[in-house]
């Protein structure tokens, strides 16, 4: 009679199997994780514009969308409608501050901007038709705008790490 042989170990079969299954893991948690910055906050920044938007028309009032360099965010205030049809960027005092979209919180990301520079901001204004107009620095601008902002990620010159936030004189908000 033959003793029971005592099998220890894994086979070769057993073993290629769960590496397979690791690695297709590890492809589908790498993709997601390591997902660009750029592309995370150039889609914050769209959706913060339409929800401006989205604001001015709801409120009945001018809304504007602005990047401020000097605190490295975009900035979002509605004008008190005792300001008129002030489309002026730069804060005013009756101004409601709506939101704030930093960029601090993505390291080594840059902003750069085709709006038209007004004191230290680079926006426009939503009109309570939904309609963007250029900043202006008193008064009443009736020009409608159009723009856009871009996300880099600082040390690459390679146009996949660059995502642009395009404004439309329609109104249109797209990434590209």
């Amino acid at each position: 009679m033959e003793a029971p042989l005592n099998r220890h170990g894994f086979t070769l079969l057993e073993l290629l199997l769960v590496i397979s299954v690791v690695g297709v893991l590890a492809a589908i948690i790498a993709t997601n994780v390591n997902r660009p910055r750029p592309d995370l906050f150039a889609d914050s920044v769209r959706s913060a514009m339409q929800q401006s938007r989205f604001e001015a028309v709801r409120r009945n009032r001018f809304v504007v969308f602005a990047w401020d360099g000097a605190s490295n965010a975009f900035v979002v205030r509605v004008k008190n409608p005792t300001s008129g049809t002030s489309t002026v960027c730069a804060s005013e005092s009756s101004d409601t501050s709506l939101s704030s979209l930093s960029a601090s919180s993505f390291p080594g990301l840059t902003v750069t901007t085709t709006f038209s520079a007004v004191s230290s901001l680079n926006g426009f204004v939503w009109q309570p038709s939904g309609l963007p107009v250029t900043c202006s620095t008193s008064g009443t601008s009736t020009t409608l705008a159009s723009g856009s902002f871009s996300m880099a990620r600082s040390g690459t010159d390679s146009a996949a790490s660059t995502r642009t936030v395009v404004l439309s004189r329609a109104g249109g908000v797209t990434r590209q």
